[in-house]
């Protein structure tokens, strides 16, 4: 079984060898290996050469695997993915049971596979979530060289200086089935994830993706209070919406910057989230999968 290591060297703090990922795979698999730089991107070597191999292992953080995914615009199907974290945070690889290289090799080399759906809005693909408004912009503004330093705290620094920026509300009109309402608001939050900003949320998914909604309030600590209680305690509010099989459109009457899997996905006035028609075959931990995912 052919295996590809794409190695993102920039991610986080770079700590994992790759010569060490090859010696512990290759009596497993027959393993090749890219290094995408500024003059071999992620996307077109994935475009070009994923027909090769039976597995695409992601040794980065979420903004790697996010581009890589985002190749299906192009493709008909991915590799099955595997991926050894080494981002800042790893959401998407903390989900799916790799929270350690010794963990994440245990679980590749027993190839259990989890068919994950995917969600799009507009034509951008996402694996865990998007943000738009108060603290979406801290995972994609903090710099990588602090990143580096200091890891997630870096994250967490931003978050703290951000939450009274006087430009965060925004007014939306949100509508999905019959129904359509229009507030200001300090955040939108799609997730499907165990994971945020490197935050166990322990939540049972069932495929869905849930909505939190945050209205505007007179001191906006108050919202970011709301959004942390979200993230750590599941607590809700009546504005939660889950999304099955539902479209939800957005609009605004000013550029909205969408927060992709951590990353600034697109700048749209109008956007349509929704489930995508195809999926991705990911290897798991079988355990978290029947514990959150099933």
């Amino acid at each position: 079984m052919k295996l590809l290591i794409c190695y993102n060297k920039y991610s986080g703090h770079n700590k994992i060898s790759l010569d060490k990922i090859i010696k512990d795979l290759s009596n497993t698999f027959n393993v090749d290996y890219f290094i995408p730089d500024v003059n071999l991107n992620i996307k077109d070597y994935i475009i070009n050469n994923s027909n090769k191999y039976d597995i695409l292992l992601i040794v980065g953080g979420d903004g790697t695997i996010h581009d890589t995914i985002n190749t299906l615009k192009v493709l008909d199907k991915l590799p099955t993915l595997a991926f050894i974290p080494n981002g800042t945070c790893n959401d998407i690889s903390n989900s799916f049971g790799y929270n350690s290289y010794k963990k994440s090799i245990e679980i590749i080399k027993k190839q259990y596979i989890y068919n994950k759906p995917l969600y799009m809005v507009n034509d951008i693909y996402f694996m865990y979530g998007l943000a738009i408004g108060g603290v979406s912009n801290v995972s994609y503004e903090t710099k990588t060289k602090i990143k580096r330093k200091i890891g997630k705290l870096a994250y967490y620094i931003h978050t703290l200086k951000d939450i009274n920026n006087s430009n965060k509300y925004i007014k939306l009109k949100i509508k999905y089935d019959d129904i359509e309402i229009i507030d200001d608001y300090y955040l939108l939050l799609a997730i499907e994830s165990r994971y945020l900003a490197g935050v166990k949320i322990n939540k049972k998914f069932n495929n869905d993706l849930n909505i939190f909604l945050e209205k505007k309030r007179k001191l906006k600590i108050i919202s970011f209070i709301k959004f942390l209680q979200f993230v750590l305690f599941n607590k809700k509010s009546k504005l939660d919406l889950i999304i099955k099989n539902k479209n939800i459109i957005i609009e605004s009457e000013e550029d909205l910057l969408i927060n992709t899997d951590g990353e600034l996905g697109l700048i749209e006035k109008n956007i349509e989230i929704k489930k995508a028609n195809k999926e991705v075959k990911i290897i798991a931990d079988e355990k978290i999968i029947n514990k959150y995912f099933n």
